[in-house]
């Protein structure tokens, strides 16, 4: 464990939320535009896979990062005791 992992595996994390975000807006305004500009009765528009698993990806880094960054931590501790 070194802090340039910790600090990618955090950019990865960053990228992925953004990732996230930017396929949340573009699905939801498509999905939008979709609904205003075509009405057929007894019809339904289904709204779009919203990519929730970049938002778990993200979490699950940040979780990762913030674990090994307290054992990294722990183990500076460690090797400065005797």
């Amino acid at each position: 464990f070194n802090l340039k992992n910790i600090r990618l595996i955090k950019a990865l994390g960053i990228l992925y939320l953004i990732i996230f975000v930017a396929k949340f807006a573009s699905n939801l305004t498509d999905y939008y535009i979709y609904r205003s500009t075509i009405e057929l009765q007894n019809y339904n528009i289904i709204k779009p896979d919203l990519g929730y698993n970049f938002l778990l990806i993200a979490i699950l880094l940040f979780i990762i990062a913030i674990v090994m960054s307290r054992v990294m931590i722990i183990k500076e501790e460690q090797d400065l005791t005797i």
